[in-house]
């Protein structure tokens, strides 16, 4: 049997089972200004707790939705089980990716994910 086989073999009982929470991870302004900074993305709701305030909906400034998205990698570092004989892993796509409420500035988040 070929390493992908035994490697399918091991993980399909597990599958459609929720893995463990990843840690809860800070999402503050220091983070949300690095990554508008390595992105060029500064837009004043992501920078400018006043103007945001001022004018939009939101108490405050807010996450970029990409650097919320990019946090799943560490999060699923953290939780997903090394696979024996792995060398690397990349991303292979999305079907699906919808960003349903904002995350404000000052929050935490943490992964959850179904294999």
């Amino acid at each position: 049997m070929n390493r992908a086989n035994n490697i399918c073999e091991k993980l399909a009982p597990r599958i459609g089972k929720l893995l463990p929470s990843s840690r809860w991870m800070m999402i503050d302004h220091k983070r949300i200004t690095a990554f508008a900074d390595v992105t060029e993305d500064h837009q004043f709701i992501h920078l400018d707790s006043d103007r945001a305030v001022a004018e939009t909906s939101f108490d405050g400034t807010i996450a970029h939705g990409y650097l919320t998205l990019s946090m799943a990698s560490a999060f699923a570092y953290e939780v997903m089980q090394e696979i024996e004989g792995q060398t690397a892993s990349v991303n292979y796509g999305f079907e699906k990716i919808r960003f349903l409420a904002p995350v404000p500035a000052g929050s935490r988040i943490r992964g959850n994910f179904v294999l």
